[in-house]
């Protein structure tokens, strides 16, 4: 299951990062996605996450990522949204930390999906509401267990 998503999340990212942009990964955990976006595409990458441990780790709830003071070309979270305090505050913070053209990119469960940790999750159909309040969508879909969204700034 967990594979997947983040098959999915590298796909992505390899369609939209291009040299020295600068990536935000919001819900990192131990850094290991944040480390082999940085091995694979050759880009600078930080991790917000307030439990999260190891190198470019920034202790800050995804509600505040603007206290990071920097900006970003793309943000982007795998399977971390069912942590966040409010979805709506998170994609807040994302638009205002981004730079012009900059992306947002969100891999996570599908809402019904059976993980073993019984936490909110949300349908494409939720967060894409939500998603299209603040930037343009120029992709989305399913896969078996995780969805995607990208919006541009």
């Amino acid at each position: 299951m967990e594979r997947e998503g983040r098959k999915l999340l590298m796909n992505l990212l390899e369609k939209y990062v291009e040299d020295g942009m600068e990536l935000l990964e919001v819900g990192c955990g131990n850094g290991d996605i944040m480390e082999k976006v940085e091995e694979n595409f050759g880009v600078e990458a930080i991790c917000a996450d307030p439990y999260g441990h190891g190198k470019n780790v920034f202790h800050v709830r995804a509600e505040e990522l603007s206290s990071l003071g920097k900006k970003f070309d793309i943000v982007y979270s795998l399977q971390s949204l069912h942590h966040f305090l409010s979805l709506e505050k998170f994609l807040n913070e994302g638009r205002r930390i981004m730079r012009k053209n900059g992306k947002i990119i969100l891999v996570d469960w599908k809402k019904g999906v059976d993980t073993g940790i019984p936490e909110q999750y949300f349908s494409l159909e939720e967060v894409k509401e939500k998603v299209e309040k603040l930037f343009r969508i120029i992709e989305r879909g399913e896969g078996e267990f995780p969805f995607y969204i990208v919006g541009l700034a």
